[in-house]
């Protein structure tokens, strides 16, 4: 594979040409099962936000659940006051005076959606540059590494962060101390 290496002009090139097609091609060939699933996210459970079936692992084939619910209730929270939000670590008091179900819910299940939620513009903002900073440090980082054991766990690291990044957007488990540690 290595005699089949591109140039570094027509990579620049070629990367966003090819994530672009991806994309097109993933979007209209899956467009059903988007259409499907987005209307299973934005049903409202009846009972809990778990689907009960005998199959414990049923749960991860829908996307069924109150994570609409409660990414709604963050927004209209922020929406309330978006300079300053309600204030951190508020989103429960929130929840439990204006849910749409009984259940009991700590966070809004987004990293990104709860901060802005109880820290407003600021507080997302300054998240968001924290994050970038350490995006961009380990990025800069790798210009340093010359052997290519170093360079391939770098860009395993990289990815790994890559994969936190999108996962804090979607659930709660960023608050873990063992998973931000590893991130």
């Amino acid at each position: 594979l290595d005699r089949v290496r591109m140039s570094r002009s027509w990579s620049m090139v070629l990367t966003p040409v090819c994530i672009v097609i991806a994309v097109v091609v993933a979007g209209v060939a899956g467009h059903h099962l988007i259409s499907r699933g987005w209307h299973q996210f934005q049903d409202q459970p009846t009972q809990s936000a778990v689907p009960r079936s005998s199959d414990p692992a049923a749960r991860l084939t829908t996307l069924a659940g109150n994570r609409h619910q409660v990414w709604t209730s963050a927004l209209d929270a922020y929406k309330t006051d978006r300079a300053r939000g309600i204030g951190p670590g508020t989103f429960e008091f929130w929840w439990s005076a204006h849910a749409t179900n009984p259940e009991y819910i700590h966070d809004a299940h987004s990293l990104y959606i709860e901060q802005l939620a109880e820290l407003g513009i600021p507080g997302l903002a300054l998240l968001l540059v924290l994050l970038a900073l350490a995006a961009t440090t380990a990025l800069r980082a790798r210009r340093f590494l010359t052997r290519p054991i170093d360079l391939g766990a770098s860009a395993a690291l990289c990815a790994a962060f890559a994969v936190w990044l999108v996962f804090a957007g979607v659930d709660w488990m960023w608050e873990l101390p063992a998973i931000g540690t590893i991130a």
